[in-house]
């Protein structure tokens, strides 16, 4: 069996959907915190937009994980 060890080197896109977008919406979710006082209503929907983005992010993240393994474990096979 031969072992051969593979670092991963991140592109641009993992970069973006990895550590930007979600620093962004976690960003954003402070800034709502900081309006709700004024406006509570708009900034409950401004919590609710970003929580399904990160919900988004997270099954795009998820998934991502799980076809690079999928297709390493194949390349991999004798």
């Amino acid at each position: 069996m031969r072992h051969s060890l593979r670092r991963y080197i991140p592109v641009h896109e993992d970069w973006i959907w990895h550590a930007t977008l979600p620093t962004v919406a976690y960003g954003a979710l402070l800034g709502v915190a900081f309006l709700i006082w004024r406006s509570p209503d708009e900034s409950l929907y401004g919590v609710a937009s970003i929580s399904m983005l990160l919900l988004f992010i997270g099954i795009h993240n998820a998934w991502d994980v799980a076809v690079s393994l999928s297709l390493r474990k194949q390349q991999d096979s004798p």
